[in-house]
């Protein structure tokens, strides 16, 4: 069964995933060959937020150990409400905050696959291309510390992705769809990008069809911010 939620037709806006999930190859660029600068000129800020991830992502898996596997009444075969019919909702805390302030955000562009009756039911949602999808977004307001340009954040899911690939535009590119991406970063392990103000933010999620055994649901799934 495949379940499509898709723009009018005529609507040139429509988003294209296999567009924007294919081809796109920055398996060469992941977290793991990134360095953090000394951007708070403080020894230790790296091992720190590090730290603190590591932290957070444990919270993560403990609150999402379920997956896409709810239960009733102890029954695995029984979905509760919409757990798992659609892509978990992306959480960003900003880890410098004493407060751990979160912003959320759903996905309005998804291809999902999840249990449904006698086997896996697939979701499809084709909305606006990001920059479109943007000028409808609450913004994200970053915090300026110590005068500095970048903020991190550390996203977290009730379901890890696999990966987290995320692309940069200029907001001045917002409501076009021919604008190229500033620059791009694959995530693999500890997902903690950096953003500036400014900018349009597309975050591409993607959950692996070789973990469904564990997760329960696989697909891959399109996150706009919008930075100010």
């Amino acid at each position: 069964m495949y379940i499509s939620v898709c723009g009018k037709d005529g609507d040139m806006r429509a988003y294209c995933k296999d567009r924007n999930f294919k081809g796109r190859n920055f398996k060469d660029r992941c977290y793991k060959d990134r360095h953090f600068k000394d951007r708070y000129s403080k020894e230790g800020y790296g091992k720190y937020i590090r730290v603190l991830y590591v932290s957070i992502a444990v919270l993560a898996v403990i609150t999402g150990s379920a997956g896409c596997k709810a239960e009733s009444g102890g029954n695995p075969s029984v979905q509760v409400g919409n757990v798992g019919q659609e892509p978990p909702a992306m959480k960003l805390s900003d880890i410098l905050s004493s407060t751990m302030n979160e912003f959320e955000v759903t996905s309005g562009n998804y291809q999902w696959n999840y249990p449904g009756g006698d086997g896996m039911t697939g979701a499809v949602a084709c909305g606006s291309h990001p920059l479109f999808e943007a000028k409808d977004k609450e913004t994200l307001k970053l915090p300026r510390y110590n005068g500095q340009n970048t903020v991190s954040y550390a996203v977290s899911f009730t379901i890890q992705p696999d990966r987290l690939t995320v692309y940069e535009y200029s907001i001045e590119d917002m409501e076009g769809t021919d604008a190229s991406p500033l620059s791009s970063a694959v995530y693999e392990d500890a997902l903690m990008p950096e953003f500036k103000v400014s900018r349009v933010y597309e975050l591409v999620a993607e959950w692996d069809e070789e973990h469904l055994e564990e997760n329960g649901c696989f697909g891959t799934a399109s996150y706009v911010i919008v930075t100010e």
